[in-house]
Parts: structure tokens; sequence; C-alpha cells
């Protein structure tokens, strides 16, 4: 039965300035967080890690390192029966896109008064498991014009690296393209159960290691343009 997320220190919704652009924090009331945690682990057994993994020897441009990235071309959030999950497990997904991530995209183009003119949104998803050692590499996301990540699992005691109060295990780091007066700025999002973080997917961004023995699962979903 779906539970009710757990959140020590819940995120208010919130609409900041992120350097020039904007960056929307906000707490979900998702209820299926372990269930999506279960759904994760599924396609985990049943598709190729794509992150950077020691036991390899390729080349590769994803900026995971450890942990694990599913290698497929299909969006994440659009998994059916046919690619191993169950009836159940495709309406969670299909309850995630619909009630809080994409819901958040129209919020975030209105409230910024944003004009796409004759122009289509399309969306890619994938998701993101790191366990102890695991991070991401700084990174952009290409012709991205958004990104938003959905933080379904963190580990229970958060740890904190370095002396930076901000910087805990897992902390996502969103930078600034520029430098100003105060060198190169950077927002530091601590991860919660439940938070989506949206911004403009060409600020450079990273996550710090996880170190303690948990995981730290995230959904990331893209938004493109596509011309009509």
């Amino acid at each position: 039965m779906p539970k009710e997320n757990s959140v020590t220190d819940q995120t208010k919704n919130n609409l900041k300035l992120l350097f020039p652009d904007y960056i929307l924090e906000e707490q979900s009331n998702f209820d299926c967080n372990e269930e999506l945690v279960n759904i994760c682990k599924t396609i985990e057994s049943k598709y190729e890690n794509f992150a950077q993994n020691p036991k390899k020897n390729e080349k590769t441009s994803i900026k995971t390192i450890g942990g694990y990235q599913t290698k497929t071309s299909k969006p994440f959030l659009e998994f059916d029966v046919q690619d191993g999950i169950s009836e159940i497990d495709v309406s969670i997904l299909k309850r995630l896109k619909n009630e809080i991530l994409n819901p958040a995209i129209h919020r975030y183009i209105k409230e910024l008064n944003l004009n796409f003119n004759n122009l289509d949104l399309i969306t890619n998803s994938w998701f993101v498991k790191y366990n102890k050692n695991s991070f991401q590499e700084l990174h952009t996301h290409g012709t991205t014009i958004f990104t938003q990540v959905y933080f379904v699992k963190i580990p229970k005691e958060l740890k904190f690296i370095g002396s930076q109060p901000k910087r805990y295990e897992g902390t996502l780091i969103i930078s600034n393209a520029k430098q100003d007066w105060d060198g190169t700025r950077m927002e530091y999002i601590k991860p919660e159960e439940g938070k989506l973080i949206m911004f403009p997917a060409h600020y450079p961004h990273y996550t710090l290691p996880i170190i303690s023995n948990d995981e730290r699962i995230v959904i990331i979903q893209d938004v493109h343009l596509k011309r009509i």
C-alpha cells in the first residue's frame, strides 16, 4: 500500500532566482515513493548498467560514476508491461508524470511568462541510483531547455562532506556558467524524498558523492522543444 513520504526537513514550495534565471524547488505530496524504488530496482535487474564502472574498460560520455543508470533509449516514465514491469507499476509512473512532473513544467512556464509560440514540448526520462562512493560529474544537458530532478530515495541520515554546511552527501550543485565579482556562484540543493527541482538545463551541475552505506535514487526528466 502507498505510504506517505517521511521527510524530516521539508522544502517549502519556492520559485527563486537562479543567477539570471529561475529554479523551481518544491516538496511534492506523491504517495508512492516506495513503489518507485521497487520499480527502479526491477528495471535495474533487467537492463544493462550505463554508468561508468571500474569493472568496465570502455569509453562513454555518461557522467554517472558508479551506481546505476539504465542503458535504454526508451524514456523511463513510458515503460510498460512489455518492458518488464506490472500494470500497477505502469500506472504509478504515469501518475508521477501526470500529477507531479508535467504540471510543474506548465507552472514554471506560466510563472516566468515564457512563450514558445508554435513549438511543442517533448520529454525524455531516466533514473539514476547512487550507492556508496558514486556521484555525478559536472555536466549540462546539451540542447535540453529544462531539466527536472525528482528525489525518490535518499540516505536516512545525510552526512556532511567538508566544512561547507550545505555540502551534504548526494547534494545537487548547480553552477553559474559565468563568473561575477563573487567568482563562480553555486546553488546547493539538499536531497529530500519527494522534492522536485526544475532549472534551465544549460547550467553546469553535478552531484556530491554518497559516503554512507545507503542509496540515493532520482528520476530525471528533460524537456525539449519540437517544432510543429
